[in-house]
C-alpha cells in the first residue's frame, strides 16, 4: 500500500492505519529525544519501521537500536534489534499509545517503552521496562530535563 504524503501507514491484527503527519511540537519532542539519545552515546533514529509479523507493522516515533546491533538499510527493522520504542502521544494517538501499542511491543520482548505526553509546555516522558511479559513504569521525568541531564 502506498502512503498518501506526509502520512504512515501502521499494520495492526492485518488491518491498515493511517496517521497524519505529526504537530510541529511532535516533532520538537521527537527532535530532542533524538538529541538526548544522541548525547548519551545511543543510535536512535525517527519513524523508522519495525515488522512484528505479518499481520504488525508499527512505526514508532522513535526507535533506539541495541547495543551490539545494526539498523539495516530499509525502512523496516526486526523488533531483536530495538531496545527501546517511544511514542509521543497526539489527540488522536492516545488509546493506540497507552494501550494498543505498550501490549504489541512487550508482546514481541522490545526491553523499553517510553511514551511522551503533553505537560503544559513540556513533555513527561513515563520509563517503561519490560517485566514478566509487562511494561512497568520506572521513572517520569520532563523531556527538558532528559536532555538537560544529559549535557
Amino acid at each position: 500500500m502506498r502512503e498518501p504524503e506526509g502520512f504512515k501507514v501502521e499494520l495492526h491484527e492485518g488491518v491498515p492505519k493511517m496517521t497524519p503527519p505529526p504537530f510541529p511540537a511532535h516533532q520538537r519532542a521527537s527532535g530532542d529525544l533524538l538529541v538526548y539519545f544522541d548525547r548519551i552515546g545511543r543510535e536512535a533514529y525517527h519513524d523508522i519501521g519495525v515488522r512484528f509479523d505479518d499481520r504488525h507493522y508499527r512505526v514508532p516515533d522513535v526507535s533506539v537500536i541495541r547495543m551490539g546491533s545494526t539498523a539495516s538499510d530499509d525502512n523496516v527493522q526486526a523488533p531483536d534489534i530495538i531496545d527501546i520504542v517511544v511514542e509521543i502521544v497526539s489527540r488522536g494517538s492516545v488509546d493506540e499509545d497507552r494501550v494498543v501499542k505498550p501490549k504489541l511491543y512487550a508482546r514481541f520482548g522490545i526491553p523499553e517503552y517510553w511514551r511522551a505526553e503533553r505537560a503544559g509546555d513540556d513533555w513527561s516522558v513515563l520509563m517503561h521496562r519490560l517485566e514478566d511479559g509487562r511494561y512497568v513504569l520506572v521513572r517520569t521525568v520532563l523531556l527538558s530535563e532528559l536532555v538537560r541531564e544529559a549535557g
